[in-house]
């Protein structure tokens, strides 16, 4: 009898407490869904401490990982995929993500890789898309010295009032000598829920530049003040809505206009977000610059121009391929000092999340972004870059302790030297140097034989992207024979091996190619003499001197190659010996003595990764 009593009393007490737990995870994923993630990342760690469940570690990890703690959301996110890696994809995807955030860009690599490999036919292409660029960007900063230090940086945290604990600070312009500008999240009243909104240093005391932006269930992220015609732009974000570009008057601390006028649909297009103002001249010419979400982008968030002409707005036009990506893209500023368009990107190698970067240019003709790397940059996430009068600010959650966690943005100042122009045109040029010394070295890879099979001619008229495309085409014929005859985990591994094979040296390497010659490209441009060594190989299946043409043949379709890029873009520094090429063949000395070189075993002399390595140029050196 008392047998039967604690049975049916455990079965109670197990009943109630499922019940209290699926309760809980119900409220927990309200939370969630409602963006309340601190709220809904107690809740789910309960759950997870008390059953271990698999879901709410999922949704833990998720929550972490939107509150910017990536240690907490790398655990739980590992835990998914030890467990149920299959029912949740994503979860690779982000375990990339995070990894990439907290600097391990080796691991960050993999988990990018066997999410689009073990995934391939994800629905939305886009984590595919950004999956692979991720982990060849992650390949990239792994080398030693890839991302770039710009000693001449001085970067300060600002103290209070400005930065508070705990709490958030975005956008600060210097309005004058006297008037400091910033928008924050941090408490206006005695209210709970509090929006982010503007605030001012005026004459040292910390306020409010009026009661307009008091409005309980509105945040005004962002802003800009033009001091042309004493207008302050501001970003208008409903609760729940979307968010609108205004203006006011504004002049010495103070609103004069009761009312934000709303810039027309043509701005603000109806169902989409439009944000992050910017207003300047250029040529005599005024434009606002903005992000939004609009449909006609490049991604999510893009940036786009607008030409102001008598207080009207006009030719709304996207930035373009070179500053917008299927990423997002925000913040814009320009600085008409230096014709420099600075914003923040997920795209466009950046070494964490957001980061800063700048082209130099005018509307409609932007130069290749460039990520002036660190301190400026982080693994965190970089945005808001204004340059003022006495300084340039951004806004950073990067941790004081690399070690700790840091939920909330910091604005960040950046000292000046007095000739900016002198010091950000000599950083771009040594950046551009040092990145392009970091792709080296370059191996671009031949099929066998190949080009021109059979001869022993010492050139050739086909260029390497000619060459290139009939490889890739015979990437089965490599797959079927290399893993012919083997079976269950030998014949994956043979499988994956040509894959990486194919993916890691022979596609990733072009990619490499392509931007060294766009660099170089800017470089020459500015009137730099840069000479270039190329190397060519082969493997050791014919005989030396049919080896060394081979390797000569090589090379000529990498010059072939180079004179035809972008329609003769490099021909011209050629021809004027700006650029100079150095060749040096080596056929099959340099080769492995370990890859066969027997006919009889094509498998290993012709289809194995050890041997198609063999058959490549390498770019081995640049001087400047």
């Amino acid at each position: 009898m008392k047998r039967l009593f604690f049975i049916l009393f455990l079965t109670i007490f197990l009943s109630a407490h499922s019940q209290t737990l699926k309760t809980k995870f119900i409220l927990a994923k309200k939370y969630f869904e409602a963006d309340d993630y601190k709220t809904a990342s107690e809740l789910f760690q309960e759950i997870y401490d008390r059953s271990e469940n698999t879901e709410a570690a999922y949704y833990l990890a998720e929550s972490y990982r939107k509150l910017r703690n990536y240690k907490k959301a790398d655990k739980y996110y590992r835990k998914v995929l030890r467990y149920e890696k299959e029912k949740y994809p994503l979860a690779y995807y982000w375990e990339g993500v995070v990894k990439k955030h907290r600097g391990d860009y080796k691991r960050a690599s993999k988990y990018f890789k066997r999410f689009y490999r073990k995934f391939k036919h994800y629905p939305d292409k886009f984590f595919l898309t950004k999956a692979k660029y991720e982990k060849e960007v992650c390949e990239r900063l792994m080398q030693p010295g890839y991302i770039p230090i710009d000693s001449s940086f001085s970067i300060k945290r600002m103290s209070p009032p400005v930065n508070l604990k705990e709490y958030s600070d975005y956008l600060a312009q210097e309005i004058n000598d006297s008037i400091f500008l910033f928008s924050s999240y941090r408490p206006v009243n005695d209210s709970l829920v509090f929006p982010v909104t503007l605030w001012q240093i005026c004459c040292g005391k910390l306020n409010k530049p009026d009661t307009l932006f008091l409005a309980d269930s509105t945040h005004f992220p962002n802003f800009y003040y033009d001091k042309q015609d004493s207008l302050l732009y501001v970003t208008v974000c409903p609760f729940g809505g979307k968010c609108k570009i205004g203006k006011v008057k504004y002049y010495e601390g103070k609103i004069l206009e009761r009312k934000i006028r709303f810039l027309p649909t043509i701005i603000n297009m109806p169902g989409t977000n439009s944000t992050q103002p910017f207003v300047c001249n250029i040529d005599s010419n005024k434009y606002l610059f903005f992000a939004s979400d609009r449909g006609g982008g490049k991604g999510k968030y893009d940036i786009w121009q607008a030409q102001i002409i008598n207080g009207e707005y006009y030719n709304v036009t996207n930035a373009g391929n070179k500053i917008n990506s299927p990423d997002d893209e925000i913040c814009p500023f320009y600085d008409t000092l230096t014709n420099t368009l600075y914003f923040s990107s997920r795209w466009h190698e950046s070494i964490g999340g957001f980061d800063i970067f700048s082209s130099y240019g005018k509307p409609d003709s932007w130069s290749e972004p460039v990520n002036p790397g660190k301190p400026l940059n982080s693994t965190y996430d970089d945005v808001f870059f204004t340059i003022s009068k006495k300084a340039a600010y951004f806004s950073s959650n990067r941790p004081e302790n690399p070690k700790e966690y840091m939920c909330c943005n910091d604005i960040f100042s950046v000292l000046l030297q007095s000739n900016r122009k002198k010091l950000i045109e000599k950083s771009r040029k040594n950046i551009t140097r040092h990145s392009l010394s970091q792709l080296i070295p370059i191996k671009l890879y031949f099929d066998n034989d190949r080009p021109n099979p059979r001869s022993y001619d010492t050139t050739t008229t086909l260029d390497y992207l000619e060459t290139y495309q009939k490889y890739i085409a015979k990437k089965e014929e490599f797959i079927r024979e290399y893993s012919k005859g083997l079976t269950g985990e030998e014949k994956e591994k043979a499988v994956n091996a040509i894959e990486d094979f194919f993916e890691d040296s022979v596609t990733a390497n072009l990619s490499k190619l392509k931007h060294f010659m766009d660099l170089l490209e800017n470089l020459l441009s500015e009137g730099d003499t840069i000479e270039i060594t190329i190397k060519g190989f082969a493997s050791p299946l014919n005989k030396s001197d049919y080896n060394t043409n081979l390797s000569k043949r090589r090379i000529q379709s990498i010059v072939n190659y180079l004179f035809k890029y972008k329609n003769g873009m490099l021909a011209g520094y050629i021809n004027n010996g700006q650029l100079i090429i150095k060749r040096k063949p080596f056929g099959e000395t340099k080769a492995s003595k370990s890859v066969s070189d027997k006919l009889t075993d094509l498998r290993h002399s012709v289809y194995s990764p050890e041997a198609s390595k063999e058959r490549k140029v390498e770019i081995i050196a640049i001087k400047f």
